[in-house]
Parts: structure tokens; sequence; C-alpha cells
């Protein structure tokens, strides 16, 4: 529950479980709130349905995604997430250094999105979105996303 600050994660293996659970120690990280606490135990007991049509709409959204870029950006290409509803854009086809790609995605398409870099080494050349939006908003993500790279294609 991203907005409560406060999730849930499986683990099972027990070395990169223990070296999680440190790294939160560190970062402080290890004290959710009351409101947080209160929404998971309802979540877990009274929200089921409202899960599965989130999966579902989460899934749409993808789905839309992937047939927009086929169609429009066919030299982006979608990395289909698992368990999450973050999604990374491959734009490695452009061949654009980072920057530049920063710069096209504020300057022409209007649009702020999570850079690979920033996530280290390998990420170059990559985007971040997020699909558990409205549609309306997303729709409007893809188009700023054409208005940036429509003369790079």
């Amino acid at each position: 529950m991203a907005g409560l600050e406060i999730s849930n994660l499986i683990i099972p293996n027990k070395e990169l479980k223990k070296a999680y659970e440190g790294s939160l120690l560190k970062d402080g990280i290890n004290k959710p709130n009351l409101l947080g606490l209160t929404a998971v135990k309802a979540g877990f007991d009274h929200c089921e349905q409202w899960l599965d049509e989130l999966l579902l709409y989460i899934e749409n959204n993808l789905d839309f995604v992937h047939e927009y870029l086929k169609k429009y950006l066919p030299n982006i290409k979608l990395i289909k997430s698992e368990g999450t509803f973050l999604a990374w854009l491959d734009l490695t086809a452009l061949g654009l250094p980072p920057k530049t790609m920063e710069k096209l995605l504020l300057e022409k398409g209007k649009l702020l999105v999570n850079q690979g870099y920033t996530f280290g080494t390998g990420g170059e050349g990559f985007i971040r979105i997020n699909v558990a939006c409205p549609r309306s908003t997303l729709e409007e993500a893809m188009k700023r996303l054409y208005f940036a790279f429509k003369e790079e294609l």
C-alpha cells in the first residue's frame, strides 16, 4: 500500500531475507504506522474482490501499453512486470544517451518518468512507468511518449 508506506514481502531465501531485513533496519524503515497496519489487515480480511478487479485492471493497462507501443512506437518495448504495477520500457533501440532521452521526455513530451540510469549500471536506455492509474492518464502518457520520440523513430 504505497501511499500508506507499508507492504508485505515474501522472501523464501533465508539469506536474502536476512540481508533485506538488515537494510530496513539500517535505513530506519522498520516502524509501520497504525493506519497502514489497519489498512493491511482490512485488505487481507475484506478486499479479495477488489484485489481481483485491480489486478485485472492493471493487466488490461499493461496490454494497452503493449499494443500502443507496437502500433505507434515499435522501437520501444514493454518489459512485462512480475508482481508490480511499475512497468519498464526498453528504449535502447533508439540509441539515445540517457540524458538526451530524459531531456526529450521532459521538453518535448512534458513527461516525467523514472529514468533507468538512476537505478544503476544496466538501467541506461530504460524508463519506468506506473500503470496502476486511470486509463485516461495512461493514454495521455503514451501520447506524450510518442510526441517526445516521434522524430527519433
